[in-house]
């Protein structure tokens, strides 16, 4: 039988999180004004979801950023690492990360591989668009712990 997926919310500085794949994955997007207060927010709600995140199953996140602006990167970044920080050991996590097609993947992409070589419980990925995200995601889910798909 399938599990609905849990209701979607919506936070202040346009930041919404929704739920796929019988909430086994956290939609995380980011639509508000490219700020400091946008991103503290999107901090707030990833660190709660990962709080949150059943003990027994891998932390599955899917951030879209395709209508943030290049400029707040550096403090995205260094609230990212403060996010993940908050992780357990035990814990692990997926991440996929959507962003606009632009020259300026290349510099998120160093910051990524950052996130990576820090948090070793962590793989993150980075896409243009979100079906491909999903679909990473959803083969992570198969092929890393295949009794939670």
């Amino acid at each position: 039988m399938m599990n609905p997926n849990k209701p979607a919310e919506t936070f202040e500085n346009g930041l919404r999180r929704a739920w796929l794949e019988e909430s086994r994955i956290a939609l995380i997007i980011v639509s508000g004004a490219p700020s400091r207060e946008t991103i503290d927010t999107w901090a707030q709600v990833t660190t709660s979801t990962i709080r949150h995140w059943s003990p027994d199953t891998p932390i599955i996140l899917l951030h879209d950023f395709t209508n943030l602006d290049m400029g707040i990167m550096p403090y995205l970044y260094k609230r990212a690492e403060a996010v993940y920080a908050t992780m357990t050991e035990d814990q692990y996590g997926y991440n996929a990360v959507v962003l606009g097609s632009g020259i300026f993947n290349n510099v998120l992409s160093v910051f990524v591989g950052r996130l990576r070589a820090r948090h070793s419980n962590l793989d993150a990925q980075l896409f243009t668009n979100r079906e491909d995200a999903h679909t990473w995601l959803h083969d992570q889910m198969q092929t890393a712990a295949p009794t939670i798909a």
